[in-house]
């Protein structure tokens, strides 16, 4: 508080007058603690020259009008991160996404997925971010960071606008003050390891009903779970389940996972496997050969 406040407050205080609190933007006005409450408390009842009954009055008023303040303020603010990184495209090839997916949900799960399931993923990829080209940060779902989220984050176009800013920003911006859009996005240090995060989440007991109805390749229940489950409310069900089997038609066009599935067969032949799949196959075999090895060494074999 500068001097002149402090002069002034205490000129009120011997007139018995109660200092005025300035209006202020409450999204401006930091948090207050209950210990800094208490303070303006006795603070207000120690003011000389005043009835018990007015001391307790003012007190009161103080404490209502900071509580008020607090519970405002409280709920417009926007959480806070430590590491912020640029808004900074992570653009893959469409087989590099088909790589990513299969060796991330692999390196989560335990296991390859199906075909059907990894096509409607890359489909709902595509969905997010435009077939890729407006995936920022490795956030392969376009996960939103809420304040519990410890890792690095990226900040939408929306959160600081100016006169500049297009008239859908500055909505957005509005939305994000009232809690209604993100004010940041997860950001990962590579693209498998955003990838599964987005698997990790769609494995919550929450979005199974999208697990399932992507194993069963059935796009329709798949763009309903999408929107049912909360994953993304504004998506709606008959635009969403069309441009789903399109990007799918397209995945399929492009062979990123040609007809293969574990255990699937074609004419009572194994279908091929695409190239990272393959390659999957070879660097697991690898694998469990050392792993037999190294035991045989503990066991004196």
């Amino acid at each position: 508080m500068a001097s002149g406040s402090r002069a002034q407050g205490r000129d009120a205080r011997r007139n018995g007058r109660i200092p005025t609190v300035p209006a202020e933007d409450p999204a401006s006005i930091p948090a207050v603690s209950d210990d800094r409450l208490w303070r303006w408390h006795q603070g207000c009842c120690r003011l000389p020259k005043m009835k018990t009954s007015a001391k307790i009055a003012a007190g009161i008023g103080a404490l209502t009008m900071l509580a008020l303040l607090r519970k405002d303020s409280s709920r417009r603010r926007l959480p806070m991160f430590k590491s912020v990184v640029p808004l900074t495209p992570t653009v893959q090839s469409p087989e590099e996404q088909a790589r990513t997916l299969v060796r991330g949900y692999q390196e989560e799960v335990g296991e390859l997925p199906t075909v059907p399931l990894a096509e409607l993923m890359l489909a709902q990829h595509w969905l997010e971010t435009a077939r890729g080209k407006k995936c920022f940060g490795w956030n392969w779902g376009n996960l939103s960071a809420g304040a519990s989220w410890t890792g690095s984050v990226w900040r939408p176009n929306w959160f600081q606008v100016d006169s500049t800013s297009s008239a859908r920003e500055k909505r957005l911006h509005q939305l994000m003050l009232e809690h209604k859009v993100p004010s940041a996005f997860r950001a990962y240090p590579d693209a498998v390891t955003g990838v599964r995060d987005y698997v990790a989440l769609l494995h919550r007991d929450r979005f199974q009903p999208i697990l399932d109805a992507g194993k069963a390749g059935d796009v329709e229940a798949f763009a309903r779970a999408v929107n049912e489950t909360g994953y993304c409310p504004d998506c709606a069900i008959g635009p969403t389940t069309k441009t789903l089997a399109s990007l799918r038609d397209e995945i399929r066009a492009q062979g990123l996972f040609t007809d293969w599935a574990p255990g699937e067969t074609v004419s009572g032949e194994a279908p091929p496997a695409p190239s990272h799949v393959a390659a999957l196959r070879i660097e697991n075999r690898i694998l469990r050969g050392e792993v037999r090895h190294l035991k045989r060494l503990l066991e004196g074999k």
